[in-house]
């Protein structure tokens, strides 16, 4: 169990670094960043790809909100690689930080306590 936990901890790290380094070469205004930006018709909204990338760290590290963190980010990170394949790269980047994340889910569920289903209840 400490394994898991462990690993789900390290794995959290490594994706809040990504959307970080992301975040901060959104909203520093880095010129390759811009330019890509500029290329994808997306540089109206670089403030809000930037905030987009500090709510999903936020939420990652909290348990409560962590699986609305994984949702906003495979969507993100979904935009990501259409845009990546869009110009001709090989989305390589954002399609292993998804499966990091979704790494986490799988994790995140199997630590947390199994459902169970109630007995039958005898209405007569």
């Amino acid at each position: 169990m400490m394994k898991r936990q462990l690993l789900k901890f390290f794995l959290v790290i490594i994706v809040s670094i990504v959307f970080s380094i992301s975040a901060y070469t959104i909203l520093s205004g880095n010129k390759a960043q811009a330019s890509l930006l500029v290329e994808l018709g997306l540089s109206n909204y670089a403030l809000v790809l930037g905030l987009i990338n500090i709510l999903i760290i936020f939420s990652l590290w909290s348990r409560k909100t962590r699986y609305i963190g994984i949702f906003v980010g495979t969507a993100y990170l979904g935009g990501a690689i259409a845009s990546e394949l869009s110009i001709g790269n090989t989305g390589f980047a954002p399609i292993l930080t998804m499966f990091i994340l979704w790494a986490i889910k799988k994790l995140d569920v199997k630590s947390s306590p199994r459902m169970t289903t109630p007995k039958e209840v005898n209405f007569e």
